[in-house]
């Protein structure tokens, strides 16, 4: 790859120079030839799904619904992980505890031993949370009640840990959550996201990004997590 791009006559970048600053001055010093940033492509483009799954519009109209001075968390997992019952409890009781407004989508098949029961699940709902099969997501992060997502940056070993490094680190605007969490740490990392100071100061760095030219939602944060192994 790298003799490549030295013979090539330029690299285009699905990114922006304030967030990637001192990597592309890397680049630049490492690769003699035009370096070019072109912002996000995803917010280039009309959305549209891929989806082979029904998508559940009752998530847009519970969101349309709530207070926008109480931040609703977004959670999606991939649809190819599979949690154990323990662990998908673990996370139930932590979202609950953390008395925030939540959407979590929970595909069918993802729970090792159980099948979609909306009996099993409406004990956790409190009337704080919204629980779909599958959401319009585009449409849910572009929402203005939404004020964080808990995904899961398990692409491969690899950039997981790159992915892991920058939320946190680099940009330090989420969280990371290890292996082996109980339902209190699930409980305090969401109130540290959504509510706390660090929270703010989070949101704060997503508006400089969006300020840059990043094209980011000034509100989302992220919440990551290595809680689960494929």
């Amino acid at each position: 790859m790298a003799e490549t791009i030295q013979a090539s006559f330029g690299i285009i970048f699905n990114s922006f120079e304030e967030l990637e600053l001192t990597k592309l001055a890397k680049c630049r010093r490492h690769f003699p030839i035009l370096i070019f940033t072109v912002d996000p492509f995803h917010k280039l483009f009309v959305a549209s799904s891929s989806s082979l799954l029904p998508q559940d519009r009752s998530c847009i109209s519970w969101l349309d619904k709530q207070e926008k001075l109480k931040p609703v968390l977004y959670m999606s997992f991939r649809s190819l992980l599979i949690v154990s019952e323990a662990q998908f409890l673990k996370i139930a009781w932590g979202l609950v505890n953390s008395g925030q407004p939540f959407l979590w989508v929970v595909l069918l098949g993802t729970i090792c031993g159980l099948e979609w029961l909306e009996a099993l699940l409406g004990g956790f709902l409190d009337g704080r949370g919204h629980i779909v099969k599958w959401a319009l997501q585009h449409e849910v992060l572009v929402h203005p009640v939404v004020g964080g997502i808990w995904t899961h940056t398990k692409w491969n070993l690899t950039l997981k840990r790159v992915n892991s490094r920058y939320i946190s680190n680099e940009w330090r605007v989420g969280l990371h959550l290890e292996y082996k969490v109980e339902r209190r740490d699930i409980k305090d990392a969401i109130r540290r996201l959504m509510v706390s100071y660090d929270g703010e100061e989070m949101r704060e760095k997503m508006k400089a990004f969006e300020e840059e030219g990043g094209r980011v939602s000034p509100r989302l944060v992220v919440l990551h997590t290595s809680l689960f192994r494929n």
